[in-house]
């Protein structure tokens, strides 16, 4: 939650619904709102997670440990430190970066499709409601053992990514399972969020856009 990964989320199964305000399952709102607020208070948020992509040529899931930071007003990016590469997602577009062993970095522009999915899945990390609204039907379904939502895309033209499940207890979310086209699969399970004010210097070099003064 573009390639992605930044997160979301909930009571007995009620089939797919568009998320229209006046027809809102009960409870989802309530749900949604509470993981939104959550989400806001604090301006940057550190998750480390841990990925597993399946195939459909692989017995095996490829897996993969990553680290998704949120800012306020300067968007989300996703950063395999392993593989030394990046994603780089907030209101000018999206970039892939690849890390160099000595700190630099080369970077280009995401394709329109990669665009169009990291945007949905920056809607659905933030919790941003209004932009859920607009973006996904969804299918609620709530027990004992959790929650869960599934996303679907309304524009069946958003490229490749045609499913996003999250789920979890409470307010925390557990896992994030992302289908695309061609059997392929990504499970996120998120292990720890650490809420902060802001990231280093070095850290606004590497893993966001730089800002130009006018």
């Amino acid at each position: 939650m573009k390639n992605v990964l930044c997160f979301l989320v909930l009571s007995l199964s009620l089939g797919a619904v568009s998320l229209v305000r006046a027809e809102a399952p009960a409870g989802l709102e309530e749900k949604l709102a509470e993981l939104e607020a959550q989400a806001a208070e604090q301006p940057a948020r550190l998750i480390l997670f841990s990925e597993f992509r399946h195939f459909p040529f692989r017995k095996a899931p490829i897996e993969m440990e990553g680290k998704l930071r949120i800012w306020e007003g300067r968007g989300l990016s996703i950063s395999y430190p392993e593989k030394r590469v990046g994603i780089v997602a907030d209101d000018e577009g999206v970039l892939m970066r690849k890390y160099s062993n000595s700190g630099d970095f080369r970077q280009k522009s995401a394709g329109a499709s990669q665009s169009d999915t990291i945007d949905l899945m920056k809607a659905a990390f933030a919790f941003d409601v209004v932009a859920l609204e607009e973006a996904f039907d969804m299918e609620w379904q709530t027990g004992s053992d959790g929650w869960s939502i599934a996303m679907t895309p309304k524009d069946e033209s958003e490229g490749k990514f045609e499913r996003l499940t999250v789920s979890g207890k409470e307010v925390t979310v557990g896992k994030i399972e992302m289908v695309f086209a061609g059997e392929r699969r990504v499970e996120i399970f998120p292990k720890e969020e650490i809420g902060l004010n802001g990231f280093s210097a070095e850290e606004e070099r590497l893993y966001f856009r730089e800002q130009v003064s006018e």
